[in-house]
């Protein structure tokens, strides 16, 4: 009698587990990566928020002869969009230290004002660590200045004197 053959179809064991260290190692590599550039496009956005608050506290400046110190007189120039702490839309109010929730949800704004020069700062709200922003503008002499932080490092002061 002859001994019947059997088909084998599939992986073996050892096929098994080299796909899965190589699918291992390969996801070690690019989930760093992935959350990086989500956290960057995330900072872009933010920064890009206070990249319009400096031309507006300039405008501001132009039309009224003095740099803003609240976001109520920011906001006569250009909204500052914001959520409310029940994540309902509005605009930032109050003076330029109070903390907004921009409306990504993502990022913290605060400014401050001294004379002529304004300071604004973005911080994430969640993960994301070090990847704040800094910008300053100075509404007497045009100059501006921005900074990021990276996953090293938070970003650095600002100088618009």
């Amino acid at each position: 009698m002859r001994a019947q053959r059997q088909s084998t179809s599939g992986f073996s064991l050892t096929e098994l587990l080299a796909a899965i260290s190589i699918i291992g190692i390969l996801s070690s590599i690019a989930l760093p990566n992935y959350t990086q550039s989500v956290c960057k496009s995330k900072q872009a956005e933010a920064i890009n928020e206070i990249t319009m608050l400096q031309t507006a506290s300039m405008s501001y400046s132009d039309e009224f002869g003095a740099a803003p110190t609240s976001w109520d007189q920011i906001n006569a120039i250009m909204p500052v969009q914001t959520l409310s702490s029940s994540g309902i839309k509005s605009t930032a109010s109050g003076s330029l230290s109070t903390r907004h929730t921009l409306r990504s949800n993502q990022y913290s704004l605060s400014g401050s004002s001294s004379g002529a020069v304004l300071n604004f700062q973005v911080e994430p709200i969640k993960g994301c660590d070090n990847y704040d922003g800094k910008a300053c503008v100075n509404t007497q002499n045009g100059m501006s200045d921005i900074t990021k932080g990276d996953s090293k490092s938070s970003a650095v002061a600002t100088t618009c004197t």
